[in-house]
């Protein structure tokens, strides 16, 4: 049986793996982060193959022993959201964070250079 799935997507400072964690922890879900599992699944976060990093999600998703997953930052394009549906479920909800570019700067800025999202989460301008 597969679980509950729940989207949570943004862009890269917005507060979504803040958000999430919250989240899961008030409502017992699980949050599996998609450059995590990419990583995971040895697929490059940076360089992938949408149908079979989506595909990957899947069966990931089919052997989950978890009622309710979180998912955050996936769907990243139309192309994933439909092979996801088409070979899954529709997510029962999609929390999208909406940020300016300004707040999400200054929070990336916040992080440091020594944090590992900092070079690919400047490119905001």
């Amino acid at each position: 049986m597969l679980p509950e799935v729940f989207f949570m997507i943004g862009p890269k400072g917005s507060g979504k793996s803040t958000i999430a964690k919250r989240l899961a922890h008030r409502t017992n879900m699980e949050v599996l982060n998609f450059d995590r599992f990419l990583a995971h699944a040895g697929l490059n976060p940076d360089d992938y193959d949408d149908e079979e990093a989506t595909m990957a999600l899947v069966k990931n998703l089919i052997n989950e022993t978890s009622p309710r997953i979180l998912i955050e930052d996936f769907p990243r394009n139309e192309q994933q959201a439909r092979l996801f549906i088409r070979n899954c479920v529709a997510p029962t909800e999609v929390f999208s964070i909406k940020c300016s570019k300004d707040i999400c700067q200054e929070r990336i800025l916040d992080l440091g250079e020594e944090h590992k999202s900092y070079i690919s989460s400047a490119m905001l301008t």
